[in-house]
């Protein structure tokens, strides 16, 4: 149920009703914070989004289409252009997709998405240029970003337990924490954390209240506790 809200709540939140912060990258932010309290990064994700006019959407299949195996699916609403997954430097993967409306009311989309297992300097260097050419090439600042990364903890870190650590770190307002216990193939979640951190001007607003980070909080079926982090929003599948 929540990991089918969380993707909802990305589809449905109009692009324009987010704030997006050209000072910092929210993703770096988190692993900065994984990094100094030497826990490790498992997965992360970007996704990046941002409306177009017809014309630049169509230029940019065309300019992708150079590069890039590109599919093409439709419905009865949207034709969409899909590249396959293109490893950079053989660290993480980008793909690309342009969703083109049927309809003359609807702007065509543009989705570029960064996938990755691991992290380090090095990673951090070719994202950091990745991001740079995306938006020099396809994006107008107009953009929406949302990120996040999975986290395991080894160890107790200094300040106490993980969830306090991630709240003080980040000066996590507005806190809110729901329990659940639904069982799927992989994991039991166990607890989500909302809140909203003055760090980030990139936000969304739920019943009049500022949000920008969710945390679930999962354990396998051996026990292992894992921690997703997501910003404004979480949007990955458990």
């Amino acid at each position: 149920m929540w990991r089918i809200l969380f993707i909802v709540l990305v589809l449905l939140f109009p692009i324009n009703t987010m704030a997006k912060s050209t000072a910092s990258d929210e993703l770096i932010d988190l692993t900065n914070f994984s990094i100094s309290n030497k826990l490790t990064i498992e997965e992360w994700q970007v996704i990046i989004k941002e409306q177009l006019e017809k014309n630049t959407a169509v230029d940019i299949v065309r300019e992708l289409e150079n590069s890039y195996k590109v599919t093409m699916s439709e419905d009865e609403n949207i034709i969409q252009y899909q590249t396959e997954a293109t490893l950079i430097k053989d660290i993480f993967s980008i793909s690309y997709r342009v969703l083109l409306p049927k309809d003359n009311l609807s702007h065509p989309e543009l989705i570029v998405i960064l996938d990755g297992y691991f992290w380090d300097e090095y990673v951090m260097e070719i994202y950091q240029e990745t991001i740079e050419s995306l938006n020099r090439n396809y994006f107008s600042g107009r953009e929406s970003i949302f990120s996040w990364l999975k986290i395991n903890q080894d160890d107790i870190i200094e300040d106490g337990t993980l969830e306090d650590g991630i709240i003080n770190y980040f000066n996590l307002q507005e806190v809110e924490t729901q329990f659940d216990n639904i069982e799927n193939k992989k994991n039991v979640i166990k607890k989500f954390i909302y809140g909203y951190t003055p760090l980030w001007d990139n936000k969304i607003m739920i019943n009049n209240t500022a949000q920008n980070m969710q945390i679930a909080i999962t354990e396998d079926e051996k026990g292992n506790t894992d921690y997703i982090i997501g910003t404004p929003i979480l949007i990955h599948e458990y």
